[in-house]
């Protein structure tokens, strides 16, 4: 069977991408002069362009949004607010990526002992060393209740 995928790509990209772009793509240099002009402020400028190039602009744009300051009608400008470093906007990318690595720890820990408590009830009550068969997975309810007593114990032990 044929892949059709760059096809579909190729239709989603010619009906989503516009044909003239309203901005100019900027290097990393001119990035780091934008957001100087803005009054974000750069503490090493060395350093900051080293990070502009490993973990890119637009998705650190997400992260300096916070400190973006505010019209009188109450809409984002692209001006930060006085005494906004680069720094600032690391600090709160890297407080993001460690705690988004921590909760997949936690979640993979999860999943890992829900599916021991799964396999062992489901093959401790059809008496096989298989996964039971449907017949069999029929036949335990009295292992499914002792399976959701314990993950509730897990859940409130949490």
């Amino acid at each position: 069977m044929r892949n059709l995928g760059g096809f579909f790509m190729l239709v989603f990209w010619s009906c989503a991408v516009p044909d003239t772009y309203q901005k100019q793509a900027l290097r990393f240099e001119d990035q780091l002069a934008l957001l100087q002009q803005r009054g974000l402020e750069f503490d090493d400028l060395d350093r900051a362009l080293s990070q502009i190039r490993t973990i890119s602009y637009y998705r650190l744009s997400g992260y300096w949004h916070p400190f973006r300051k505010k019209d009188t009608d109450g809409n984002l400008t692209d001006k930060f607010i006085h005494g906004t470093s680069f720094e600032n906007v690391i600090e709160l990318y890297e407080f993001d990526r460690e705690l988004r690595l921590l909760v997949m720890s936690a979640i993979e820990r999860v999943e890992v002992y829900l599916r021991t408590l799964i396999t062992y009830h489901l093959i401790a009550d059809s008496g096989i060393g298989l996964y039971p068969s449907a017949q069999n997975v029929q036949k335990t309810t009295c292992g499914t209740r002792r399976l959701r007593q314990e993950m509730t114990a897990f859940f409130i032990f949490c």
